[in-house]
């Protein structure tokens, strides 16, 4: 899938910057009469620095400043560990100048803290004053990305719940989504004090380092949420917690958090796939009465995601063929699986699949639909995709016919490009359906994870 570069956060606050206007005759007779007024303007009033390592120079960022009507240009103080120093500088204090601040952080730092960086200069009618602050985090947090991953169906719908606690309210929205989420649904929190959102699922993880999800900012409160990650150790339940402070603000912001954030011995990996113990629930709880959103909590990797916790995205019609095949759960799964749960599917049939409403994803033509299967001998699927108007070649007839694995789970995985021509009209007009055909053959099949993700 495209990846997309890590930008500087950008959240605007308010600068407290004095405006004066210079006493003036009530009846000007040219310009000079008016003395300029003294103002300060940032390119940006809040920056973050990121110090994980992962993106070169994410641990720096540059400010601009614009001023005039000073006696002075103006000078800046850094606080905590911050360093702050001046690159360019240029004009008249007083007739207009303009000054880019280097923001540096070179220390290690655990979690997320928050510095500023104040500037003063001095005018005729006092100093004049405003302020830049600074998110220092060894999370990843994002303002620009897009939706490169989506579930089309993994049969653990019986294993996925979410609640509202302790006078935490939660309902889904659809008038409160990013527009760069994969779909038309988020979860809306009404959040209190000691109250929390928890999300039930048994995941199992091998192979996966990160966990990832969206929030949308509160407009008017600054506030910490807890995120607690409830782990099956040895037949035991263990908590660990990272504190996340969310500014307040309007954006959707992605925060992604490396395992060993969240301990060093996270290991959510079921006995199966030679772990202790699964994922069992994560907890979201806020420090304050705030409403903020929620959407695409999702575990992955370097690539992307790759399991899909709660994304709030359901299909609209889980079709077959009248009553056959004969659909049914099943508790017999991959080594790899991220759930308990598989799907059977058996008999005489020509087609099931997954509709879809709004569901979007940024991909390129090497990035795959990918299932897990375990069939009888002989039993092969055509798989296909439709975009929602029928664009870029995503129509039923430029599917793929695929013969099953025998005898043994395995993954099967279809580039995209091997059903359409064009993969973008799956952001721009999104997937209507992902469908799949017997062909008239009687078929014996387990299916799991039914999943379009990278293969960069």
């Amino acid at each position: 899938m495209r990846t997309t570069l890590q930008q500087t956060l950008r959240l605007f606050l308010i600068v407290a910057v004095g405006i004066f206007l210079a006493a003036c005759d009530d009846s000007p007779s040219s310009v000079q009469d008016f003395d300029i007024q003294p103002d300060v303007q940032f390119s940006t009033n809040s920056v973050t620095l990121i110090v994980s390592g992962d993106v070169e120079g994410s641990n720096r960022s540059q400010v601009t400043v614009s001023y005039q009507g000073l006696n002075e240009h103006p000078q800046a103080q850094a606080s905590g560990e911050l360093g702050v120093e001046k690159v360019t500088e240029t004009g008249d204090p007083q007739e207009g100048g303009e000054q880019t601040w280097e923001i540096a952080y070179d220390q290690s730092v655990d979690g997320v803290i928050q510095e500023q960086v104040d500037f003063t200069a001095p005018s005729a009618t006092g100093d004049v004053s405003g302020s830049v602050t600074v998110t220092v985090s060894a999370i990843t947090i994002q303002s620009d990305f897009s939706p490169t991953f989506a579930t089309i169906a993994d049969y653990e719908d019986a294993q996925r719940d979410s609640s509202g606690n302790g006078g935490t309210e939660i309902s889904l929205s659809t008038d409160t989504v990013s527009p760069n989420s994969n779909g038309v649904q988020s979860l809306q929190v009404d959040g209190t004090p000691g109250g929390s959102v928890s999300f039930t699922r048994r995941a199992s993880l091998p192979g996966l380092d990160r966990f990832s999800f969206l929030v949308r900012q509160n407009p008017n409160t600054s506030f910490t949420l807890t995120v607690t990650f409830n782990e099956e150790v040895d037949g035991n339940q263990v908590a660990r917690q990272v504190e996340i402070p969310v500014p307040s603000g309007s954006s959707w912001l992605k925060y992604i958090i490396e395992f060993d954030q969240i301990s060093e011995d996270f290991n959510p990996v079921a006995t199966r796939a030679g772990g202790n113990g699964p994922l069992t629930e994560i907890e979201f709880s806020a420090d304050a009465d705030v409403t903020y959103y929620l959407d695409e909590l999702f575990f992955g990797d370097a690539q992307g995601a790759t399991v899909e916790i709660m994304d709030f995205e359901r299909t609209t019609n889980a079709y077959r063929d009248g009553a056959f095949p004969e659909f049914g759960p099943s508790d017999d799964v991959a080594v790899q699986s991220d759930g308990p749960t598989s799907q059977s599917i058996e008999g005489l049939a020509s087609f099931f699949g997954y509709n879809y409403s709004g569901l979007k994803v940024d991909v390129d033509g090497n990035d795959v639909v990918s299932f897990r299967a375990k069939a009888t001998e002989g039993d092969e699927l055509y798989v296909f995709v439709e975009s929602a108007q029928g664009g870029g070649g995503y129509v039923f007839n430029s599917g793929q016919q695929v013969a099953l694995p025998v005898g043994s789970w395995e993954t099967v995985e279809i580039p995209l490009s091997e059903l359409g021509t064009d993969p973008s009209v799956l952001l721009s007009e999104g997937i209507s359906n992902v469908g799949f055909e017997t062909r008239g053959s009687d078929i014996d099949v387990l299916l799991d994870d039914i999943k379009i993700i990278s293969k960069e």
